[in-house]
């Protein structure tokens, strides 16, 4: 009779995953797990965008207002939610690999983007000389123009050249060779060294993006997940 009440005990007795706390130990565990999962993908994630330099957290440091200049060259509607203004130099060769990006940046989004260019002359002695050649290209609304030209040929081409190069891509050489001895033309290169110097700007290119700073030459991948970013949170905003 013993032995038969010890068998009825233990039939009755529930496996300890079928006990409450047995029930709760294993949410808990699925719940970690999930959360360990979540946390590494969140961690996996920043990696990937810091890798690509194109990691972007908490409010942005910088106000763009101290970066746009309505004088300096762009391309893109003035109503565009994302600003970009890049610091270059036309002897950069870090900027000659962001040359194609910025090419197909603009056939994406187009007015989407805001988009500007300002000098920042440190790579060699005649980089000011080629910043100079833009600011009074663009005077006659031809600087992108030239700038294509400048990067296609980046390497290849003196000082002696730029003046040709300018007439090929359909600059008034009279009002250009003025241009060059305003003294205003030197101030706008100024404004734009003094910019980047408020930005911290250590080399080129540089890109201050709605306020967030990005270094190097960032592969177009990595720009386009930053402006999908801005463009979302932008119609998400809208939205609600």
């Amino acid at each position: 009779i013993y032995i038969m009440k010890e068998v009825e005990l233990l039939k009755k007795k529930k496996a300890w995953y079928k006990r409450w706390w047995g029930i709760t130990v294993i949410v808990f565990l699925v719940f970690l797990v999930l959360i360990l999962a979540f946390f590494s993908y969140q961690v996996s994630s920043i990696y990937k965008e810091m890798k690509a330099g194109s990691y972007l957290s908490g409010e942005a440091p910088y106000n763009m207002e101290l970066f746009i200049d309505e004088l300096s060259p762009s391309w893109g509607s003035d109503d565009a939610v994302v600003k970009i203004v890049e610091f270059g130099d036309f002897n950069c060769a870090r900027c000659l690999q962001f040359y194609p990006v910025q090419k197909r940046l603009k056939e994406k989004y187009g007015d989407k983007i805001k988009f500007y260019w300002r000098n920042y002359p440190v790579v060699k002695e005649s980089s000011a000389n080629f910043a100079l050649a833009g600011i009074c290209a663009e005077r006659q609304d031809l600087f992108w123009p030239l700038h294509d030209s400048f990067f296609q040929l980046q390497g290849t081409i003196s000082l002696g050249d730029i003046e040709q190069l300018a007439e090929e891509v359909g600059v008034d050489l009279e009002k250009y060779k003025e241009c060059l001895d305003h003294s205003l033309t030197m101030s706008q290169l100024r404004k734009d060294y003094f910019a980047a110097q408020d930005g911290e700007v250590m080399g080129t290119p540089t890109f201050i993006i709605n306020g967030y700073k990005i270094e190097g030459a960032i592969a177009f991948e990595a720009m386009d997940a930053v402006v999908q970013k801005f463009l979302t949170t932008y119609e998400s905003d809208n939205a609600n």
